[in-house]
């Protein structure tokens, strides 16, 4: 295999006019077979681009180009993504292959079609390099642009001012899709030139309940917290606490990375900025966090090393904004616990002055408070135990916040009006709210991270956003400056397929986007089906899963992720971890002993668990790092 240093390569893919520069570290390979195939850095990750005609199922066609990239490739289909076609192209699909788990390896092709031709891009390599690696895929994904592929621009349509006829039309989109999608409840505001325009919730607080939910109903946010942090971090800059060049040592002397040299560099800005090269370690957070305390978090952190060069790639840890929320707490707060002076500075420098009556970081009961919910192993939407959602509780700053549609409205009103405040009044001066849009961590070539907000275009139109989700909720949250728009939606279920479609619905509504957003759903649903059956045919429970298990009986320990008991109950056998607990199947696997799989709700249903040795251990890989739970 030949390579040229990456610094040299202008790549030229398959019926692209325009030649694009590879990301740094990356090299061309010379390869048989007729496919353009890229090299990570590490060399554990390849990326193919083949065209072909558009001829047979998404399968049939991932099939042939996955032979031009690699005339060895056997690996079966696991399941097949339908994704509404955008940026000019026709339809989309996502294709994922099983491998075997004991090679830690992924295998994906994302087929694009415009015309007679399918766009293939062949991802093979380790979990580890694929998730470190992944923005800067999705960087050269995005630039192979064929010729004469034209996205929308939005930036030209005629904006329609929000009446009566959007919010019915976008009330009707919502309650269908949500029962499409299987969403208890949601809420959405929409701000337009300086005000509220639309604010209504929709379906109930949790399954069972007759109550609805209202514009006033308070969500989880998830990490659409990491937003309101660095409001808060950026109105301690503009008061001279410190400044976003100003090392975090100087305000949690204490605080130190398994990396000295990190830990010096580490500046308060790129706490916030997914630019430091740490990589997320989510599940250190989910399994473990019964007590744990801030400080304990923070603790952590000294056994925790970056994977990727610093500012080298977007590479997205709760842990560092978590750090930065509370160093530049301390700054405000000298006494008392980090949690304490966090949840005072949010209070009394956003919270307090925004009029968000509704927010802050503690869950309540009642009918204007939602439940958690997730999709379970069978299909079903069911209840979260709320105890769960608590794993936020020592990374407040990164997703702890409780809010409403209209107190997120209040927040959208801040940002679109440069700082100000409803009644005139300069909350924050404009350069500092705005430092925080400017996108600095490349994600896409569309797509930048700035100060705990994304910032880019899409379809034609100047965005500011973010995400957020929690084991039980999602949320979606995004304005346009030069619009004067901003939108948010908060929903009680885990990866609500809901949010992208209602974006999309919103463009339709006001810039008369394509006609696409009931496709959106339509696609998600299939995909939902195509999963909650996948699962079925391969995890095996009951009798059959119970007899292996068996065997599996037992203590085990994890140093990250704490105790794990195996135990028969309910007539099979459960996983019982520090905080929570799921009942336990089989998977088989063409190769190999059958992995334990975790059948609970949401997120826990996608976790595996490998036997090493007689079973002497249970391994969960997460790719970039593999946890070991221990018999004892």
């Amino acid at each position: 295999m030949e390579s040229t240093p990456s610094e040299e390569i202008r790549l030229a893919l398959p019926g692209s006019l325009a030649p694009i520069r590879l990301p740094t570290g990356w090299s061309r390979a010379s390869e048989p077979g007729g496919a353009v195939t890229i090299v990570a850095p590490e060399g554990d990750l390849r990326v193919g681009f083949v065209m072909c005609a558009l001829d047979g199922t998404p399968e049939e066609i991932a099939r042939h180009a996955w032979r031009i990239f690699d005339a060895g490739f056997d690996f079966p289909v696991r399941q097949t993504i339908q994704i509404p076609g955008s940026g000019g192209w026709d339809a989309g699909f996502q294709v994922v292959h099983t491998v075997p788990a004991a090679q830690s390896r992924s295998a994906i092709a994302v087929l694009r079609t415009r015309g007679d031709n399918a766009y293939c891009v062949l991802i093979l390599g380790t979990k580890a390099s694929i998730n470190r690696r992944m923005a800067q895929i999705m960087e050269v994904l995005e630039g192979w642009k064929p010729e004469g592929l034209s996205a929308p621009n939005l930036g030209r349509a005629m904006q329609t001012e929000w009446g009566e006829k959007q919010s019915a039309q976008m009330s009707e989109f919502l309650r269908r899709a949500m029962a499409e999608l299987q969403v208890p409840g949601a809420a959405m505001a929409v701000v337009q030139a300086g005000r509220i325009v639309f604010a209504e919730g929709f379906g109930t607080p949790r399954i069972g309940s007759s109550e609805p939910v209202r514009p006033e109903t308070r969500f989880m946010i998830g990490s659409n917290t990491k937003p309101l942090t660095t409001l808060m971090m950026a109105r301690l800059v503009a008061r001279g606490n410190f400044d976003w060049s100003t090392p975090v040592t100087k305000l949690l002397p204490d605080f130190a990375l398994a990396d000295p040299e990190l830990t010096r560099r580490l500046e308060m800005r790129h706490t916030v900025a997914a630019s430091t090269g740490m990589p997320p370690r989510n599940m250190d957070m989910i399994f473990k966090f019964k007590g744990v305390t801030p400080e304990q978090r923070l603790a952590e952190m000294k056994q925790m090393k970056p994977t990727t060069g610093f500012g080298e790639t977007f590479q997205y840890s709760n842990y560092m904004v978590a750090l930065g929320g509370y160093a530049a707490a301390r700054s405000f707060r000298r006494e008392n616990s980090l949690g304490e002076a966090y949840e005072q500075a949010m209070q009394e420098l956003v919270f307090g002055p925004l009029g968000m009556e509704r927010t802050g970081f503690h869950e309540g009961h009642g009918k204007d408070w939602a439940s958690p919910h997730a999709i379970g192993f069978e299909g079903s939407c069911e209840l979260l135990d709320p105890t769960m959602e608590r794993f936020v509780a020592a990374v407040a700053p990164a997703g702890g916040v409780w809010s409403s549609a209209k107190d997120m409205a209040r927040y959208l009103l801040l940002e679109l009006n440069r700082g100000r405040l409803p009644g005139g009044e300069q909350l924050l001066p404009e350069d500092g709210l705005v430092e925080r849009w400017k996108g600095a961590t490349k994600i896409t070539g569309t797509m930048s991270y700035g100060l705990g907000l994304l910032r880019g275009e899409e379809d034609g139109l100047d965005m500011v956003s973010h995400g957020g989700m929690t084991l039980g909720f999602t949320s979606d949250m995004y304005f346009l400056p030069r619009n004067d728009i901003g939108v948010i939606l908060l929903t009680n279920l885990f990866a609500a397929n809901l949010v992208a479609a209602a974006r999309q619905k919103v463009f339709e509504l006001l810039f008369g986007a394509q006609v696409k957003a009931q496709q959106m759903i339509e696609a998600a649903s299939l995909a939902e089906e195509q999963a909650i059956a996948g699962r079925r045919a391969r995890v095996k429970l009951g009798a059959e899963a119970a007899a292996w298990l068996e065997g599996m009986a037992g203590e085990y320990r994890s140093h990250e992720l704490g105790p794990l008991f195996v135990r028969r109950k309910e007539g099979g056998y459960w996983g019982e971890f520090e905080s929570w607990a799921s009942p336990l199947g089989i998977e088989e696997q063409t190769s190999g002993r059958p992995l334990v799989a975790l059948v609970g709700p949401g997120l826990i249903h996608t976790l595996r668990l490998q036997v090493a040795g007689e079973a002497q251990a249970l391994v969960l890989d997460q790719g970039q790092y593999v946890y070991r739970f221990e018999r004892q």
